[in-house]
């Protein structure tokens, strides 16, 4: 399938903004894209589109059709995007959209402005040919969730007035695999930590103060490798205790879906996997909690040589968690543990950054019958339910305030490289999103009426 050129020129222009929502040198970019977004909507005659300003980036909200007789669709989307960080590893610049072997490359093109455009551009192209549509539509597309959207649930709490629909529509997962669309159904949560050890008030000379002095770093090391056991066993205590057995069902499930651990080590080139081997890897992605560590920093480590002994270092690390976990818990079990393990001799101060609920959505949630029948007319295939080892923070907020269940449908390969060099979005991919998007909302009605 050939992308349509009215597509593809308003993604490059979209892809084009460095809209970096973690550096504050990015703010103007972040409203240019926030204004390009309301440019685009009144150009394709939506019937309202306003740029709402928050303690940090703003929303794009917009709205057609009024109908209380018809469904209300919400869609969400985020236009903020990763750094680009290593530059040197990207094959071409990452904020000049470059299209090889039928791959649009650019920070952003999968995640998530690549999917978020397929709904935008499919109602443009409702609107054009309808007069009236058989569905009224919301949007939400917030420039804060790289950073943990910090602002929007609060703006959903104050606003739900104009929030009231039936449904979420939602595309910032990945596909199941390539040939195989899908539809998401759980997501993990998360807790984020950044921790500070300080053994010295002052950096010292390795040869004159080694074998006396501390070295925070590695005071930092060992604290950190008593995370996680060698079988990859996080031994944070009473960390598992809510985490719930999976059932003969969803076992069973997980068992029909295909899974190759040859190909899986292959694509992120691995010599192996890790975790609980006797857990099934689906199960080990989304239903059982993971712990990272993301960072350490400390000392030297410029050009040339300094023999130092550092007087303190940092760690970053996050735990994915799965249903029945609470964030707020689970922080205070991450606190204790790093208080109780940390060297006598060091202070250590502890931050938790953004977090996440996990969230699961009945399989017969209103609007995934009708996603499962558009996704199988556009791909010519039955779609798979699964689960996604990430978080999306706005899912659960619109569970709990809104009472709306979102429908995940992802649209992008799990490698284009997302949070990474080189990150991509098949174009093929992305017409069909569109007519996806145009199927789903043609037909929604339907389902509210049986």
């Amino acid at each position: 399938m050939s992308p349509n050129k009215n597509h593809l020129n308003a993604l490059i222009e979209c892809l084009e903004i460095p809209s970096i929502s973690s550096s504050p040198k990015h703010k103007l970019e972040l409203e240019h894209c926030a204004k390009w977004l309301q440019s685009f909507c009144k150009e394709h005659q939506f019937e309202k589109c306003e740029i709402i300003k928050t303690n940090g980036h703003p929303i794009v909200y917009f709205k057609h059709g009024q109908n209380p007789n018809k469904p209300t669709v919400l869609i969400y989307g985020h236009y903020d995007v990763q750094p680009e960080d290593p530059v040197d590893l990207w094959n071409s610049p990452p904020f000049s959209p470059t299209i090889k072997n039928n791959f649009i490359y650019a920070r952003g093109a999968s995640d998530n402005k690549g999917q978020f455009m397929c709904h935008l551009l499919a109602i443009a192209e409702l609107i054009k040919s309808n007069a009236e549509l058989p569905v009224n539509i919301i949007g939400l597309i917030e420039g804060e969730e790289e950073i943990g959207s910090p602002n929007l649930a609060p703006f959903i709490k104050e606003h739900q007035d104009k929030l009231n629909a039936d449904l979420v529509l939602i595309s910032d997962t990945p596909m199941f695999a390539k040939e195989q669309p899908s539809i998401c159904t759980s997501l993990r949560g998360l807790v984020y930590v950044k921790f500070t050890i300080k053994s010295a008030e002052t950096d010292a000379h390795s040869g004159q103060h080694g074998g006396l002095a501390p070295n925070a770093i590695i005071d930092c090391a060992q604290l950190l490798s008593k995370l996680k056991n060698e079988a990859g066993i996080i031994q944070i205590p009473g960390l598992y205790d809510d985490v719930e057995s999976l059932s003969n069902d969803k076992k069973n499930t997980l068992n029909e879906l295909p899974y190759s651990k040859e190909n899986y080590c292959k694509t992120l080139g691995l010599k192996s996997t890790y975790g609980e081997e006797t857990n099934h890897p689906y199960e080990r992605l989304w239903y059982r909690p993971s712990l990272d560590i993301h960072g350490i920093e400390g000392g030297f480590n410029g050009e040339g040589s300094k023999t130092v002994i550092p007087k303190e270092c940092s760690a970053a690390f996050s735990i994915r968690l799965v249903a029945n976990q609470k964030s707020e818990h689970v922080k205070e079990q991450v606190t204790q543990f790093l208080l109780d393990n940390c060297p006598a001799h060091c202070e250590i101060t502890i931050n938790h950054h953004h977090s996440a609920e996990p969230v699961s959505i009945s399989e017969n949630a209103f609007g995934i019958a009708t996603a499962k029948k558009a996704l199988n007319t556009v791909f010519k295939k039955a779609p798979v339910l699964h689960g996604e080892g990430g978080s999306i923070p706005v899912v659960e907020t619109f569970q709990k305030e809104l009472g709306l269940n979102s429908i995940l449908v992802g649209l992008n390969f799990q490698d284009d490289n997302i949070h990474a060099p080189n990150e991509r979005f098949c174009l093929t991919q992305f017409e069909k999103g569109v007519e996806f998007s145009k199927e789903f909302l043609l037909n929604i009605e339907k389902e509210s009426n049986v």
